[in-house]
Order: structure tokens, then C-alpha cells, then sequence
């Protein structure tokens, strides 16, 4: 089966996420991500959209850990031949 690292702005659009879990649940690809890039779209999502509670995203948050079976990278590249990035914030994501 394909794996595919998520990045946060996949998470962050509600059509993006629901169209990508749609394929997960046909298990066309495994999901993973890291607790940061998790954090990244939860807290961009609170701070830009005033109508969505902390307890919605966090419920949104908790489903998607569920469904998507054995998600978290915890390893950290042991080599630092990563690519300068133009955002430094998303070297975490390679």
C-alpha cells in the first residue's frame, strides 16, 4: 500500500480533508504526519476561522487520528541533507 505524508494546508481545507479521507476509507493510501504538522493546521485554523470552537477542531483532530490507522511519524531524519526550504517552518514535513 502507498503511504503519503500530509502536509498541514491538506488538513486545513474541510473539502480537501474529506475528499483525501474518502480515500483513505478505500484504502487507496496510508496517511501519516507528524504531531507538529498537526499542530500547524490546528492552530491555523483556530486563528483564522473565529467560528470554529477548539473542541470542533479537536474532535475533527481526534477522528482523523482514528481513522487513519497507524498515522504519526515519530523519527527525525538521523542525516542532515535536507533541502533549504523557502519557509523553514516546513522542513519538518521532508
Amino acid at each position: 500500500m502507498l503511504r503519503a505524508v500530509i502536509d498541514a494546508n491538506i488538513f486545513y481545507s474541510a473539502f480537501q480533508r474529506d475528499l483525501l479521507w474518502n480515500l483513505v476509507a478505500l484504502r487507496v493510501f496510508q496517511p501519516k504526519w507528524t504531531v507538529e504538522i498537526e499542530t500547524e493546521w490546528t492552530r491555523n485554523l483556530l486563528a483564522n476561522r473565529p467560528d470554529l470552537s477548539e473542541q470542533r477542531v479537536n474532535r475533527t483532530k481526534l477522528l482523523l487520528r482514528k481513522h487513519g490507522w497507524d498515522w504519526q511519524i515519530l523519527r527525525k531524519p538521523t542525516i542532515n541533507l535536507i533541502p533549504e526550504l523557502p519557509d523553514l517552518d516546513d522542513q519538518h514535513v521532508l
